[in-house]
């Protein structure tokens, strides 16, 4: 006859499947690093690029080097997206061209907003986990839920032609 096997209780499963507080330490500062790295690197990019007369975006300096047009939604249905002009509003930002920052995109000024914030609260999560704390960064999934709700509205604004 055969044993069957046995099945631990689910509480144990859990202790096992719970990272050890080193642990969740070292994944909070993985997470943490990595989001500020990608903020960084994207701010930074951001210098390099310039927005061209006929409006396409290409790096400074280098005439061969240019974005390609990403947004699917202009390419298959003919409609710009919630997002269509952010780049080139963010390179204008950076670039201390307001005017065409807000042309492009009357929301690139919350998004470069939104950036320094991350790299500022992700700075002070790697800060608070070196005290060996974990910064409570909960309210980042509703701050990004809005932040996309605000994109909508505008895009819908913009829909119509306001």
């Amino acid at each position: 006859m055969m044993e069957r096997a046995a099945i631990p209780d689910f509480d144990v499963v859990l202790m096992t499947l719970s990272p050890t507080p080193a642990n969740r330490l070292a994944m909070e500062r993985e997470r943490h690093g990595v989001m500020l790295a990608l903020t960084v690197v994207a701010c930074l990019l951001l210098l390099v690029l310039e927005v061209r007369p006929e409006g396409k975006v290409g790096v400074a300096g280098m005439e061969s080097l240019e974005l390609p047009g990403v947004c699917l939604s202009r390419r298959w249905f003919g409609i710009d997206c919630p997002g269509c002009g952010m780049t080139r509003s963010l390179v204008s930002l950076v670039h201390g061209d307001f005017a065409a920052a807000w042309r492009y995109h009357r929301l690139g000024w919350v998004i470069g907003l939104a950036a320094v914030a991350q790299a500022a609260v992700r700075i002070a999560a790697l800060l608070s986990l070196h005290r060996g704390r974990i910064l409570n960064t909960r309210w980042l999934d509703p701050a990004l839920l809005g932040l996309m709700l605000l994109l909508l509205v505008n895009w819908g604004f913009r829909q119509f032609g306001l």
